[in-house]
């Protein structure tokens, strides 16, 4: 309101125009006075002069919202898998590049091409841990700015941490006996064992039984898992043997990258084969 404007005077006046919610679009500028009592010149109480241009505003932001690993722990050698979501926040769609992180290392980079404006997209990238060092590595996902983007705190999150454990290849025979142990020559004598996987793999391996340096048998333990333990049976057909002593041994074959060899063997017990004895008698006359 211009309030008791003197014969002659002007006043600058001022207005000012918050767009927010208005619509891209042109919109021309005009001032408006009201009439005043009496007044009959009408023609210039108007005044119309230029043309404000609103444009549709534009926003580059790209984000990822979520972030998994699975598994989280297990030896080194094991495929983790890296989950990720990204989404266009923007008002534009948009290609960038997505990265996975454990701890330092790159694990893998890919590209998310024209997403939509308000569109999400999930990744999903497999690290091969075959040749990292045992320890604990900390996921996280990245996505890199585009053009134009300002807000970058939601570019990357980070979420879990992957703990890999040193590989231990250990298979070990960890009981032997026979039975009997004492015997003719002939009878048959059962060589038992346990074999046991001590390390961190499921392994595969060969068992073989002695008696002295007679081969009794070989059996093979097929994917056994980590700390599991499987009993075996040998049969030894002591038919043809000569008579004497037999040192019972139970041996499993090393496996790949295994160092600790002082468990793969166990001795327990000899077994004696004695000769039989053909004896045929009368013991009475009558």
């Amino acid at each position: 309101t211009v309030t008791s404007l003197a014969a002659g005077s002007s006043q600058i006046l001022s207005f000012s125009w918050n767009t927010a919610g208005v619509a891209p679009g042109s919109y021309a500028i005009r001032v408006d006075a009201s009439a005043v009592a009496g007044e009959t010149d009408l023609a210039d109480n108007s005044f119309a002069d230029g043309t404000v241009a609103l444009a549709a505003v534009v926003i580059h932001d790209v984000a990822v919202t979520g972030t998994s690993a699975s598994p989280l722990s297990g030896g080194v050698g094991t495929i983790v898998t890296i989950s990720a979501t990204v989404q266009n926040q923007g008002t534009e769609a948009e290609t960038f590049d997505v990265s996975a992180y454990a701890g330092t290392i790159v694990v893998g980079t890919q590209t998310v091409t024209s997403l939509a404006a308000g569109a999400s997209q999930s990744l999903s990238f497999s690290w091969d841990t075959s040749a990292v060092a045992p320890g604990s590595y900390l996921v996280k996902v990245e996505a890199a700015a585009v053009a134009g983007e300002t807000d970058l705190a939601d570019n990357s999150f980070t979420d879990g941490t992957v703990s890999l454990t040193a590989v231990v290849h250990d298979v070990a025979i960890t009981s032997a006996s026979a039975s009997p142990l004492s015997t003719t020559v002939g009878t048959s004598v059962t060589v038992s064992a346990t074999a046991a996987n001590l390390g961190t793999q499921a392994e595969s391996f060969a068992v073989t039984a002695y008696a002295g340096a007679i081969v009794v048998g070989t059996q093979t333990v097929s994917n056994l898992a980590a700390g599991a333990s499987q009993s075996l049976s040998f049969a030894w057909d002591t038919t043809g043997v000569a008579p004497g002593s037999y040192p019972i041994r139970v041996e499993a074959a090393a496996v790949a990258g295994e160092t600790n060899l002082a468990n793969n063997a166990f001795d327990d017990g000899t077994v004696v084969l004695i000769a039989p004895v053909h004896d045929v008698a009368v013991t009475s006359v009558s």
